[in-house]
């Protein structure tokens, strides 16, 4: 299978590489920056606009692009979610001319949901408040409107997910660094609730969608529970035998909402593998 990869060299990229290790994976990766091949993935240095290499891209005929690209992260000011937004357009114009196109899988976020509350499903409202949230519904319907109808577009909603590799400034590896390196953090709200996958779970769901052709259109990928900071910290406490030191800004719970996994769970038979405790352990022996 030929696939075209955005956002490789990132975090949910690093994961996702590991899974389509196989040699029945081809892939071309997007990125900024010049990489050297390795096995089954030949990198093309070029932006997400595609002003240089698209001939390449074009000779390559992707049957697939896995899209996990987002410059900026975590700068989400308008001025980057517009960036993101106009650069993202045209890689989407031009990719919709690939003839040998089948499939389009893209990672969106729960952040477009309205509801902050309980259980989100598919078809729940959509939030007009949240930037990022509202950024990624334009593209959803920018590429929905754009590409061929008889190509399948997969969109994920995606919930919180942690994992090796993921930016320092993440919660959760700022409360492992915390503990380890004894410094107190300053949190917003310790007693709100969300609902974290882990990276692993997320590239399975990904390899799954590969493999079978199911109808086209929003799904969300998350654990299917929430769980507070203050319960990860206390669970971290344990599994490090240290104390965290952190001061929190708010003391009541303003959001705990958490995915509906019906819909992945029906469709491609996908059941959430690694549990928090056990991804927790595993990035603290990464740490040690």
């Amino acid at each position: 299978m030929r696939i075209l990869l955005t956002g490789a060299t990132g975090f949910i990229g690093k994961s996702l590489k590991k899974k389509l290790s196989n040699k029945s994976f081809n892939i071309v990766a997007l990125s900024r920056r010049k990489h050297k091949d390795k096995d089954n993935i030949k990198y093309i240095k070029d932006s997400i606009r595609l002003n240089n290499k698209f001939h390449i891209i074009n000779k390559f005929d992707p049957e697939v692009v896995i899209h996990l690209s987002w410059e900026g992260i975590p700068n989400f000011s308008n001025l980057v979610l517009t960036k993101n937004l106009k650069d993202q357009k045209i890689f989407f114009k031009k990719i919709s001319l690939l003839k040998s196109l089948k499939k389009i899988i893209v990672t969106g976020s729960c952040l477009e949901y309205k509801n902050r509350t309980g259980k989100c499903k598919e078809n729940g409202r959509l939030t007009n408040l949240n930037d990022l949230g509202k950024t990624k519904i334009e593209l959803f319907k920018f590429i929905k409107k754009t590409i061929n109808s008889k190509i399948n577009l997969y969109w994920l909603r995606l919930f919180y997910i942690y994992g090796r590799n993921q930016r320092k400034g993440s919660l959760i590896p700022l409360l492992i660094n915390s503990a380890i390196k004894k410094r107190p953090l300053k949190l917003k709200n310790v007693y709100n609730s969300h609902d974290y996958i882990h990276v692993d779970d997320l590239s399975s769901v990904i390899k799954k969608l590969l493999k079978k052709n199911i109808k086209s259109g929003v799904y969300n990928v998350g654990y299917g529970k929430s769980i507070s900071i203050l319960s990860i910290i206390e669970i971290l406490e344990k599994l490090l035998n240290k104390k965290i030191n952190f001061k929190s800004y708010e003391k009541s719970k303003k959001f705990s909402f958490y995915s509906c996994n019906d819909k992945i769970k029906k469709n491609l038979k996908f059941i959430p593998k690694i549990n928090l405790k056990k991804g927790l352990k595993e990035l603290i022996n990464k740490n040690e």
